[in-house]
């Protein structure tokens, strides 16, 4: 565990919680490569105990139980969440979390828009022959153009591929979007599959990887926070 603390567990019924001793207080430092070792710590348990029990509710890191009988609280919280623990580990048997991240090449969806929009055609004719001002403000209205189609274009390849992941998976959480330098992300997910499922779901992955234009990120497996917390 932890600084070397010898992990065990803490059982009631047919429940256990996986634990070390650790002084009653948060895990703080300056030093960020020290955090980072505290993190991976925690993270080598969660995995060593998904290697021994099968299915594992992985908690984030500092968690820490306060009292003076730390072990009997444990014990109590088992006992009177054991219903929900239960729900919880019959959710996530049997299933990976994974991360997907399905990007567009800004350059590539603004040049097909460029040369199959009409409007945008028409305006850089009259640019042609417009004075300066007229001009800068047809340019401002291609922009806008621009920006509009883009929107469209996502809004139709999430549906697109939300819609072909949901097939393959037991669960799908959107995340938020982010736009990476001259990346458009058309779908941010994490996602609950059935671990027999997972080479349907990298295949698929692929193909759109490979798609013109299109760029892929799928990460994991991950202790599943996402659909235990």
């Amino acid at each position: 565990g932890i600084e070397n603390n010898s992990v065990y567990t803490i059982c009631n019924g047919d429940l256990c919680a996986v634990v070390h001793t650790c002084p009653a207080k948060p895990y703080i430092s300056e030093n960020k490569e020290q955090v980072i070792g505290w993190v991976k710590a925690h993270q080598k348990v969660i995995d060593a105990a998904y290697a021994v029990f099968g299915t594992v509710i992985p908690f984030s890191f500092d968690v820490i139980i306060k009292g003076e009988n730390s072990e009997q609280l444990v014990k109590n919280w088992l006992s009177s969440e054991e219903e929900e623990l239960k729900k919880k580990i019959q959710r996530i048997k049997g299933k990976q979390e994974f991360g997907v991240k399905i990007f567009l090449a800004e350059q590539d969806v603004t040049r097909v828009i460029m040369q199959s929009n009409k409007e945008i055609k028409v305006l850089e004719e009259e640019i042609k022959i417009a004075k300066k001002g007229a001009a800068y403000f047809h340019k401002q209205r291609i922009q806008t153009i621009i920006k509009k189609e883009i929107e469209k274009y996502v809004e139709l390849y999430f549906k697109e591929f939300y819609k072909k992941i949901k097939q393959v998976t037991e669960e799908v959480r959107i995340e938020k979007m982010k736009k990476r330098d001259a990346l458009i992300m058309v779908l941010n997910v994490s996602i609950l599959v059935k671990t027999e499922h997972v080479p349907v779901l990298a295949n698929m992955l692929d193909y759109i990887h490979k798609k013109q234009g299109f760029s892929v990120e799928f990460t994991g497996p991950w202790p599943p926070y996402s659909f235990t917390s």
